[in-house]
């Protein structure tokens, strides 16, 4: 876990500050790729909280605690725009997604706490579905070949069911369900991918 040492040395700073401050949390984007066992290179930390943006003020503090730099009324505007933020930790973009989609409630009962050996008591991330569901809602042509790769990896460990339970009841998008499926046929080759439904 340690091939983006600089960004994770944050993101465990991060964590332990949100701890301390009661708000829940799970990071994303490639720290969780990191994970879920297909590494790749980041200069910056994706994290999700599980608060409302009526508490950006205690997310805000609670970064400062990790020693980030925070501009208030930069911040505030870029969430109120776009759900989310952008804050800096020694030079390491944090960016600070609030929820604001169905999915992220979906997202919050399956976190997992994971080990990390600078960090005791563990750090809370992305469940593996979720970590490719999310990717799947940004569908840019890195974000293909993120979900590619990690499937492969995560081939027999994926709760398919799932995923296709959120495009359906939550993505709505046949251009998405349709790659996925194509997608799913490739990967576990020719008569072996579960049926749709299951």
């Amino acid at each position: 876990m340690r091939v983006n040492a600089d960004a994770w040395r944050i993101a465990i700073r991060v964590a332990e500050a949100f701890g301390s401050a009661g708000i829940e949390y799970a990071i994303g984007g490639a720290l969780a790729f990191d994970v879920w066992g297909y590494p790749r290179g980041t200069l910056d930390v994706d994290v999700s909280v599980f608060v409302p943006t009526e508490r950006f003020e205690e997310v805000c503090r609670a970064l400062e605690g990790a020693g980030a730099c925070v501009e208030r009324d930069a911040c505030r505007s870029q969430l109120k725009e776009l759900s989310y933020f952008e804050a800096v930790v020694d030079e390491i973009r944090v960016d600070v997604f609030f929820p604001d989609w169905e999915l992220y409630d979906w997202a919050y009962e399956r976190r997992k706490r994971v080990d990390v050996e600078d960090l005791s008591s563990g750090i809370t991330v992305l469940s593996v579905e979720d970590t490719l569901l999310f990717k799947l809602l940004f569908f840019r042509g890195k974000d293909k070949v993120d979900i590619e790769s990690l499937m492969r990896v995560q081939l027999h460990n994926l709760d398919l069911a799932y995923i296709r339970k959120a495009l359906r009841d939550l993505f709505r998008d046949e251009e998405r369900t349709a790659w996925f499926e194509s997608l799913v046929r490739e990967v576990f080759g020719p008569g072996e991918a579960p049926p749709p439904g299951t």
